[in-house]
């Protein structure tokens, strides 16, 4: 199996509560600015001592004037912004989906959002059905729904979680993997889910089974030998007695 370097995911992710905030955030810096500006040409408008019609004329020429490069600026911000996050998106779809290591993504209610290629291939099921799934029914091991869950441990603060573990798949069949988890946040940096990264370790615990096994096999075997010596040469100094008396 391929080996690849564990790399932390960032979520771009913004939630609607968010969203409104950032809106009512700008919203505010516009009606400063366009408070300010209306002030300036106000205050010019007054020393020029224009008829009413061509003052409202002059207000609005010079406000726009005044608000034009402020709405560039914020659209030319915005569209960096947007390019620079979706450049970020695809970083991250590519890391994510090129890994060599199955990886999915669990939010905060147990619910698999989100898969790689390799994971489909790991649990067996295709991508449409593992989306939405509960990740205990998706990989399931002996801590699901316990305390020592690796989702409840990542919300109660646990930084990094890394295991050796037997888990079971939609179909039953059991596997060993080699799990990483780590905490998914939100721009806030509150946790809203999980990033799990697992690796198929089955033939290296077969291989280290059957090792362990032939090894006591063969100090099983050391130890009867050793102990057939030990008995071979106590009889043969009984022997040497009997034989030393009968000569006497």
């Amino acid at each position: 199996m391929k080996k690849t370097d564990k790399i932390p995911l960032v979520n771009l992710k913004i939630s609607k509560s968010e969203s409104r905030r950032l809106v009512l955030k700008n919203l505010f810096l516009l009606i400063c600015i366009i408070a300010i500006a209306e002030f300036i040409v106000m205050v010019i408008i007054d020393k020029l001592d224009l008829p009413m019609v061509l003052e409202a004329f002059v207000d609005s020429f010079i406000l726009a004037v005044m608000l034009i490069p402020v709405f560039y600026q914020y659209l030319v911000k915005r569209k960096e912004v947007e390019e620079k996050l979706n450049e970020s998106r695809n970083e991250i779809e590519k890391i994510f989906e090129g890994s060599g290591d199955a990886m999915r993504i669990v939010d905060n209610h147990f619910k698999v959002m989100k898969v790689n290629a390799e994971m489909g291939k790991m649990s067996r099921t295709s991508k449409k059905k593992q989306i939405g799934m509960r990740c205990y029914n998706h990989l399931s091991s002996k801590y699901c729904r316990t305390n020592n869950c690796t989702l409840k441990r990542i919300i109660s603060g646990v930084p990094r979680i890394s295991e050796e573990i037997m888990r079971s798949r939609p179909d039953g069949s059991r596997f060993w993997t080699e799990d990483t988890a780590t905490p998914l946040t939100d721009i806030n940096g509150k946790i809203i889910g999980m990033i799990e990264s697992f690796r198929d370790i089955t033939e290296r615990k077969e291989a280290e089974k059957k090792l362990k096994k032939q090894l006591a096999e063969l100090e099983r075997w050391e130890n009867l030998t050793v102990g057939r010596e030990l008995k071979m040469i106590e009889l043969k100094k009984k022997m040497e007695g009997m034989t030393s008396k009968v000569k006497k």
